[in-house]
């Protein structure tokens, strides 16, 4: 800060500047959007400022990777002084997951590994577009399987049921009865 803006600040002049600015970005501050995430230990409401277009705060999940980059890893930026450090930082971790995965599954039932499997299918890194065609087409697998594997329809055995089938086959007779009948006198032009 130079002297003369030193100076400026310090007169009647810059300190009622200062304050309107402070008042102006208290307003907007509380007027921003506040993390809806609970807390564990009191059971209210986080309060921190939200992320933009998110509506949980960076401690909450406002920084996770949405869209086309869900569940894949974020790199460091390579134009950072410690850019090398930070990826090599980010690679040790990623192996370390591994391996600690790798332990976690070797020691799941059977039963475990299948939902663990099914799990991993669902899950996969990919564009937002493919991840809900699969999603939908898991759905309607399900849906398809559902409804196959329901029984048949049992037939009615009532005495009204029984007499209104007797007389829609005796209608459906003569329906064709009457159709060949028709048929006969029917020859066209030519007859």
């Amino acid at each position: 800060m130079t002297k003369r803006r030193l100076f400026w600040a310090q007169t009647s002049a810059g300190r009622e500047h200062a304050r309107r600015n402070a008042q102006h970005w208290q307003i907007r501050r509380r007027s921003a959007p506040r993390c809806k995430a609970t807390a564990k230990s009191t059971g209210e409401r986080c309060g921190h400022p939200a992320m933009n277009d998110r509506e949980v705060c960076c401690w909450h999940g406002g920084l996770t990777p949405r869209g086309d980059h869900w569940l894949r890893p974020r790199w460091p930026k390579a134009d950072t002084p410690r850019a090398e450090a930070k990826l090599n930082r980010k690679l040790q971790d990623l192996a370390k997951a591994a391996r600690k995965r790798e332990k976690r599954v070797a020691a799941m039932s059977p039963a475990e590994l299948e939902r663990y499997k099914a799990w991993r299918a669902a899950h996969q890194p990919g564009s937002k577009s493919k991840r809900t065609a699969a999603q939908e087409q898991r759905r309607n697998a399900i849906a398809t399987a559902e409804f196959l594997s329901r029984p048949a329809a049992p037939v009615a055995t009532s005495p009204e049921i029984a007499e209104l089938n007797r007389l829609l086959d005796e209608a459906k007779r003569r329906a064709a009865a009457l159709e060949l009948e028709i048929a006969k006198f029917d020859q066209g032009i030519f007859g």
